[in-house]
């Protein structure tokens, strides 16, 4: 997609990703398919035990009958007509619903009515400022139905209707107030009974930190949003892998953007719903590929997604397939193909009803035209291009309309519109020019000095001296002025570097502090670099690396409070790290590495018996059931101890393995607590390091060709097939 179509669609594109996403792997259903937390209703049960014919007899029935319809009914309609984007009809129940709404009503069905306005004025309606003041008016309704949270279903409930707010505050490029939002919604998940719904609000305060161009902060809280996907197994997953990928893809890391995309595709592909989000993957993965150059590539996800959906109308990532392939077609000088794809999409924006993106769609048509000469065409879209940027205030996509529109009516000799449209671009491009004077005035104001004084000085001077004293004077200033001028230079060296060396170490101790995890007050190996330097810094010269799991540490909040669970994850860690004599490293909430040289003497059992021993002395009798039921478990492989620095695939690799032996553990554990260890160590006769081995069919070889010794407490064979290989 080009520079100047991505500007158009960004509000489009993120109007989309922010606002439908679903949001967590227990809630998912609860956005768009159900009702949040009224489906206990008479009618709603009855509504869901109904086959998908029943169900559509009922909704013809309901609407034939729409003004006698009971509240519960026009509740349980609205959210079909929301889930299936039939928007109008939904604004028709919802409406009519909360015209109904008595004052005895339920609060949870008053919470939900104004819950599925403020969402389909957002998504389905595009009157987003609207839609503000709705989900505040959402939230001040549960806040007065629970003001104390001790309700799980409305404090739920809040957590949704914040952070989708939050998201809609991003998208309108208000970041300060969002954050507000986003916050009250973290804190409110952390209140409740499902860890799951720390997912989203922890991810969309990543897009947060994205927007205020924090980057260090945004990488740690999608990273952190992952984890707690990856804890909770939510369904979350490829949701915050394509965030990343669109989150590398803006850095212009395509690489990692490219291998992002391609994972969520995977998670995608598995799913059984192919329709709702593989061609939302496959474009999303189209645009990495887009931006990085490789338009033949792009091309292909795109009409992958364009083939998922065929035969089909007013699916968004339909129509956004279509649009971005007509747009690859144009770059090709491929005018007919472009024409047909750009006519393809108008008819599915059309149908969602959606303006930015036919605003867009419309210019990229008369742009087409344009260059083609046709100019009644480039009119007949440009026209509905201008109306829609005037509509949205799109500035720059009303500038790039009315040239066009003047010089094709100026081509027809249309001369008092062609006067019309180009005074009209004047004045836009007089007020661009306005902006960027002023700016370069600002720029420049602090290098203009005046010379008034000086000029004054040297007139005197000159009027006091003849000639000869004159050039004395002139002599003897020009030394004084170099003299001054080479001290006030030693002066400013000085400083500098004093400044230079002070920044330098404050810079190091911020980076530091960066990657100090603050939930355990360790290092967070939270990206590529920071693993490289951890490895080739304190694991190569050592030859055991563990994966330490404790699965404790996220069941804490479920036996005890906010600040005592903090206090003890901080002791145990730190108790953990001074008995293994090595610092640890954070991998997820639960999983650590770390790397020691222990005597040779000493047999792994003996080691993990000692450890446990010590951990369980660590463990107050207040969490002595939750420990017992959470076990402890580890995770080695054996290298070759050196001083020579690994790239970063051996890197990554190294803490792959320690992991996938930690996961074999981890699906085979025993009862015993003292059993649950296992130790990898490569064959003196291998003449394929492990370490090397870039996927999993090629370590599999090695462990099926008994190229690596397995050394474990566990009393049952490891099925090394169903153990996942893990791919940092």
């Amino acid at each position: 997609m080009s520079l100047k179509s991505l500007q158009f669609l960004s509000k489009s594109i993120l109007s989309i990703l922010l606002l439908s996403y679903s949001f967590s792997a227990a809630a998912t259903d609860a956005v768009t398919n159900r009702l949040l937390f009224a489906e206990q209703l008479p009618d709603v049960k009855k509504y869901r035990s109904m086959s998908k014919t029943q169900k559509k007899q009922w909704i013809n029935q309901h609407q034939q009958n729409l003004d006698n319809a009971s509240v519960d009914n026009l509740l349980v309609a609205s959210g079909y007509f929301y889930h299936t984007s039939q928007y109008k009809l939904a604004k028709q129940n919802i409406d009519l619903l909360i015209k109904k709404l008595p004052n005895d009503t339920q609060p949870i069905i008053v919470a939900n009515a104004w819950f599925l306005h403020s969402m389909n004025t957002a998504i389905g309606l595009d009157q987003f400022d609207d839609a503000v003041d709705l989900f505040e008016h959402t939230i001040k309704l549960i806040n007065q139905s629970d003001s104390s949270n001790k309700q799980q279903d409305f404090l739920k409930l809040s957590v949704v209707a914040n952070y989708r707010l939050g998201s809609l505050l991003l998208f309108l490029k208000q970041p300060d107030d969002a954050k507000k939002y986003l916050e009250q919604a973290t804190a409110q998940a952390k209140k409740s009974d499902d860890r799951s719904y720390l997912v989203t609000p922890t991810l969309e305060l990543a897009k947060y930190y994205i927007a205020k161009s924090d980057i260090v902060n945004a990488e740690q809280q999608l990273i952190e949003s992952y984890d707690i996907a990856l804890a909770t197994e939510s369904s979350r997953r490829p949701d915050i892998l394509h965030q990343l990928s669109r989150y590398y893809r803006k850095n212009k890391r395509y690489e990692l953007a490219i291998d992002y995309a391609t994972r969520s595709l995977r998670y995608r592909e598995a799913q059984t719903d192919k329709l709702t989000h593989l061609p939302s993957a496959y474009n999303n993965l189209a645009i990495a590929y887009e931006e990085s150059g490789d338009l033949n590539s792009a091309l292909m996800h795109y009409l992958n997604a364009i083939k998922i959906l065929e035969g089909k109308t007013g699916y968004h990532y339909l129509a956004l397939a279509t649009h971005n392939s007509g747009l690859i077609y144009q770059k090709q000088g491929k005018v007919d193909l472009a024409l047909k794809y750009l006519l393809d999409a108008n008819k599915h924006f059309k149908a969602m009803g959606h303006g930015y993106f036919l605003m867009s769609n419309h210019l990229r048509l008369a742009e087409v035209y344009f260059s083609q000469q046709s100019y009644e065409s480039t009119i007949k879209y440009g026209e509905l291009a201008l109306a829609a940027a005037t509509k949205h205030k799109q500035a720059d996509a009303e500038y790039q309309t009315l040239e066009y529109l003047a010089n094709s009516y100026l081509a027809l000799e249309h001369h008092e519109k062609a006067a019309q449209y180009f005074s009209r671009y004047a004045t836009i491009q007089t007020q661009k020019n306005e902006e960027l004077t002023e700016k370069l005035e600002e720029k420049s104001t602090s290098f203009v000095s005046d010379n008034t004084d000086l000029k004054a000085n040297l007139y005197d001077t000159k009027s006091l001296l003849n000639a000869q004293q004159l050039v004395t004077a002139q002599q003897t200033r020009r030394i004084s002025t170099m003299t001054q001028w080479l001290y006030a230079l030693s002066a400013l060296l000085v400083i500098g570097f004093v400044i230079y060396l002070r920044t330098k170490r404050q810079s190091v101790t911020w980076k530091n502090q960066n990657n100090i995890d603050k939930a355990t007050q360790v290092v967070y190996l939270h990206n590529e670099r920071l693993l490289l330097k951890t490895v080739n810094k304190h694991f190569i010269e050592h030859t055991n690396v563990f994966a330490l799991k404790l699965p404790i540490l996220t069941h804490l909040l479920d036996v005890m409070d906010v600040d005592r669970a903090q206090a003890f994850r901080v002791h145990l860690i730190r108790e953990l790290s001074k008995f293994v004599e090595q610092p640890m490293y954070k991998l997820s909430e639960d999983t650590f590495v770390f790397a020691k040289t222990p005597p040779e003497a000493q047999q792994v059992s003996q080691r993990f018996a000692l450890l446990i021993k010590h951990y369980q002395s660590l463990i107050p009798g207040e969490l002595s059931e939750l420990a017992s039921q959470n076990t402890i478990m580890l995770g080695c492989v054996q290298q070759k101890a050196t001083d020579k620095p690994v790239n970063l695939i051996q890197a990554k690799n190294t803490i792959n393995l320690a992991l996938t032996a930690l996961s074999a553990v981890k699906q085979h554990q025993s009862s015993e607590a003292i059993n649950n260890w296992l130790v990898l160590t490569e064959k003196n006769n291998s003449s394929t390091a492990m370490f090397t081995c870039p996927t999993r069919k090629e370590w599999l070889q090695l462990v099926n060709n008994h190229m690596l010794t397995v050394e474990t407490g566990i009393d049952q064979d490891i099925n090394w097939q169903s153990v996942p290989y893990y791919d940092l």
